[in-house]
């Protein structure tokens, strides 16, 4: 037999019951003086115990041999949460290892507010990369239609035809239906880099993305492959475009690439805070856990044991109260 009394009502209950049972010893009808032991023992530790509340009383069948019975067990009957279980499942999919721990209202909250973090989350990570994906495509495809590696080679040949220590005249560096000389444009960049002093790129030297890149964002090197740029001779071995001087297509191209940039930036923090979310909910699923299972073994617990001795010549039955709180 198990029962389960609130903090606030165990003085009463238990001071009751002491009273109640060593009355019945003074009142017992046999006129016999049967020893009553009466052992109260406070055990602060996580729990209270009023241990062996010991009280004889005569039975009407007498026994010879020594018999033991149980009437109960001692405990709330909670079957304890595995903390390491719980981890793993918020792991898994934030917020389950919350409703796992099964404390009450405060698991389905919590768990569900954790779930809809989770799912807010890789919603607004999936519309935003495909969003940075979208404008991605979309600016590739307008430098594909607006900027021309045959300009670019044009403007370095005509930049370094009067060079005294370069020799480069018109389509030595090839052109893109031909084939492009990518060995001798490396060394006519770095030529017209240590002409102008201008930090140099080599265009194929990089991956597509970069090269997607570096168009817009070199204007010195690059600006005049753009089709709206002018080619202007007064500026050589100069473009005669900066970053703070572009044309109306640089600078289209320029917002598509910050819009794309942005998208894709919000993408990736998103994974940040799904990540943070993770981590939050396995520990917040160990806390509620431990949490549930003390507060589980904290509660009062009732056992009550039968065990039958000889005392004066007298087969005497024993019943012994085991509070557990």
């Amino acid at each position: 037999m198990t029962l389960n009394i609130n903090h606030g009502e165990l003085k009463p209950a238990l001071y009751s019951l002491i009273i109640f049972l060593m009355w019945q010893d003074v009142l017992a009808s046999d006129g016999k003086v049967v020893p009553t032991k009466t052992l109260v023992a406070f055990h602060h530790v996580n729990r209270f115990h009023i241990d062996s509340l010991r009280r004889p009383f005569y039975v009407s069948q007498k026994h010879t041999d020594f018999q033991e019975s149980y009437l109960s067990n001692s405990g709330s009957g909670h079957q304890k949460k595995s903390a390491f279980f719980a981890m793993s499942m918020s792991a898994l999919l934030p917020g389950t290892g919350q409703i796992y721990s099964q404390k009450g209202r405060e698991s389905v909250i919590k768990g569900a507010s954790f779930l809809v973090l989770e799912i807010t989350g890789w919603v607004l990570y999936f519309h935003n990369k495909n969003k940075g994906k979208k404008f991605e495509r979309r600016y590739e495809n307008f430098a594909d239609n607006h900027w021309d590696v045959d300009k670019y080679l044009q403007f370095l040949e005509t930049s370094l035809q009067n060079d005294p220590n370069f020799t480069i005249g018109p389509g030595d560096l090839g052109r893109k239906d031909s084939g492009i000389n990518f060995a001798l444009l490396e060394s006519a960049e770095n030529e017209w880099g240590a002409n102008t002093g201008v930090s140099v790129h080599h265009l194929y030297e990089n991956s597509r993305q970069q090269y997607y890149e570096m168009i817009y964002k070199y204007p010195e090197q690059f600006g005049l492959g753009w089709s709206d740029a002018i080619n202007n001779q007064n500026t050589y071995p100069y473009t005669g475009y900066t970053r703070n001087n572009l044309t109306p297509l640089m600078i289209d191209y320029r917002g598509m690439r910050i819009k794309s940039n942005e998208y894709l930036s919000t993408a990736r923090g998103m994974t940040g805070l799904i990540m943070i979310n993770h981590l939050l909910s396995m520990t917040d699923a160990v806390w509620t856990v431990k949490r549930k299972n003390r507060e589980e073994s904290a509660k009062l617990s009732l056992s009550m044991r039968l065990e039958q001795k000889l005392h004066q010549n007298e087969l005497i039955t024993f019943s012994t109260i085991r509070f557990t709180y």
